[in-house]
């Protein structure tokens, strides 16, 4: 079971928006899970992982790293 943590926690981790977040979850760009009341929680390993695609942010080398410029 890999660590959870909502969208606006995400989106700081990740430098990004919430609404940014939000738009990999309906893209299916990370995984994520709903909550019986319609919460979205985003798995962590998932967003790491995002972060670190070379395609992933656009450039965005992810948390603690420097942004590459480009695409």
């Amino acid at each position: 079971m890999a660590p959870m943590m909502s969208p606006e926690d995400a989106g700081r981790l990740a430098v990004v928006s919430s609404r940014t977040i939000y738009r990999w979850v309906e893209g299916a760009k990370i995984h994520y899970t709903e909550t019986p009341g319609g919460g979205v929680w985003i798995c962590l390993k998932s967003l790491l992982e995002k972060t670190r695609t070379r395609d992933g942010l656009n450039g965005y080398a992810g948390p603690g790293q420097p942004h590459k410029e480009g695409k």
